[in-house]
Parts: C-alpha cells; structure tokens; sequence
C-alpha cells in the first residue's frame, strides 16, 4: 500500500513538473495595461456595460493564465494609481509602473524593468489587454512588435472611451494602428474575440 501511494506522489510531482517546464518554456506572458479605477469610473451609461464585458473578458484571461502557468503583468502609469479591483490578481504576477503612453517606450526605467523580467522568463510573446485601444494599449503594442515580441490580443479585451461619453468596444488594436497609419506587421496577430485567440493559442 505504501508503494502504491509512494508511486502516486511520485508520478503526481512528474507530471507537474513537466506541466511546469512546459508552459515556463511558451514564452507567453499577459500584459493588462492602464486598467486604472480613474480610468474605469470614466465609462457612463452605455460606455458602463461595455466596460462590464471587458472586465469579464480579461477576467478569463486571468483565469485562463493561471491554468496555463503564464505570468500576467499589470501596468500601471504614474498617473492613474492603481489597477482596479474589478480585476483578478493573478497566481503569477507582477506590477509595473510606467511614466510614458507605450509600457515599451525607449530611455525609461520602467522598460530596463520591463525587459529584464521578460528575459528572466524567457518571454517572447505577449497577450495584450487594457485601455484605451488607440493610445497606451497601441503604443505598448508597436514598443513590443519594436523590441521584437510578438504581439496578440482580441478586440473584446480593449476599449476607447471619449471625454463626450462615447465607447468604442469591441475595437481591435491592429485597426487603431490602420486608422493612425503607424506600422505594424505580421507579428501583431488580433482575433475578433477571446474564445478564438485561446482556442488558438491550447
């Protein structure tokens, strides 16, 4: 009986192990940007109900993340406090602050942060989620697609809001990059909604 259950425990800490050593080596990480309670109290009326799918919407990334063993990073500008706490902290975190638009942008020490914990992790992809779509969520993504990362996220995760009120959700980043005519390539890969992107990436 005792070796019975010696084995179980043994093949129980391999298959996690190997679990372990497999999704350390995917090299994704989830990037939440500038999900500030400032920012979320913004949305009004109608903006209000987009805000609630996306929440919901990044909320199982989160959950999907922690399941696959993937790190997500919140970051947050220095301007806009802390993340909300609509949103799930997840098992494998870390908070970054930023003081520019893009979480990439050149010659800022939250970068040099940045980057040296995506090398510490092996990372070379990244999922990305936030606010507003056209600006900080579009600047990160061409700092990534510069610093050579590729780039996904699905239009369900991002949103526009407007001083006036109005909200663009769901909008894709990679149309936001189009409309502003700033580059991009074939590593800025955008799906019409979660259930896709994920479905793609198990």
């Amino acid at each position: 009986m005792r070796k019975l259950i010696l084995k179980s425990v043994i093949l129980f800490a391999f298959n996690l192990f190997v679990t372990l050593v497999t999704h350390a080596q995917s090299g994704f990480a989830v990037m939440i940007i500038d999900m500030h309670e400032v920012d979320i109290n913004s949305f009004v009326d109608e903006g209000k109900l987009a805000l609630d799918k996306m929440l919901e919407k990044q909320n199982e990334l989160i959950i999907w993340a922690n399941d696959n063993y993937i790190p997500v990073i919140y970051i947050e500008s220095d301007w806009g406090g802390k993340t909300t706490d609509s949103l799930i902290v997840a098992d494998d975190y870390k908070y970054i602050t930023k003081y520019t638009a893009g979480a990439f942008n050149e010659g800022t020490s939250s970068l040099e942060k940045l980057k040296h914990y995506l090398v510490d992790r092996n990372i070379d992809s990244i999922i990305l989620a936030g606010i507003h779509a056209s600006a900080c969520v579009a600047a990160s993504a061409r700092g990534a697609l510069d610093q050579g990362y590729k780039v996904y996220s699905s239009a369900d995760l991002t949103a526009n809001n407007y001083p006036d009120g109005r909200t663009d959700y769901p909008i894709s980043i990679k149309d936001t990059l189009l409309l502003n005519n700033q580059k991009y390539n074939l590593d800025l890969i955008v799906y019409s909604d979660l259930e896709f992107l994920l479905s793609d990436l198990n």
